[in-house]
């Protein structure tokens, strides 16, 4: 017999209006481009109060998309 494939759990959907999006300077290593370049998302969902900080990439854009998934798993 064939194992059953697993079913993803599905992500809610976030309100663009609920959320306050900034982007903040990291810390850690990185040296110079990551003390001069804000490239570290933070969001936080307006109705709940959670906050999540992204700065896993030194892309913002990946960041940001990280941040909402991040987000939306903790919604």
């Amino acid at each position: 017999t064939q194992p059953k494939p697993r079913k993803r759990k599905e992500l809610p959907e976030l309100n663009e209006d609920d959320l306050e999006e900034s982007f903040v300077r990291g810390s850690g290593p990185g040296g110079q481009a990551t003390n001069k370049t804000s490239n570290a998302c933070s969001l936080i969902h307006r109705p709940t109060g959670l906050r999540v900080h992204c700065h896993e990439t030194r892309s913002r854009e990946s960041n940001r998309k990280l941040a909402r998934r991040i987000l939306r798993e903790k919604v």
